[in-house]
């Protein structure tokens, strides 16, 4: 089964004149993790910018690449 989206719905299956219903309620995936890489850096002298990459990770086990998002 994969979801559309966040909310509940009804599954009914019948075989053989048996049948049986289930409710599911879908929920919105929340943040567990945050990476950061290099996760581990030196720098030495003038460094005007390094560039740094953040990634989560979420309740469900999907990734998402937050760069942008995080201050």
């Amino acid at each position: 089964m994969t979801s559309l989206g966040v909310g509940n719905t009804s599954i009914t299956a019948t075989l053989n004149g048996i049948h049986g219903s289930a409710t599911v309620n879908v929920t919105a995936a929340t943040l567990v993790t945050i990476a950061i890489t290099p996760s581990d850096l030196s720098v030495s002298g003038k460094v005007k910018a390094v560039q740094m990459t953040a990634a989560g990770t979420f309740s469900d086990g999907t990734t998402q690449d937050l760069t942008q998002e995080v201050d």
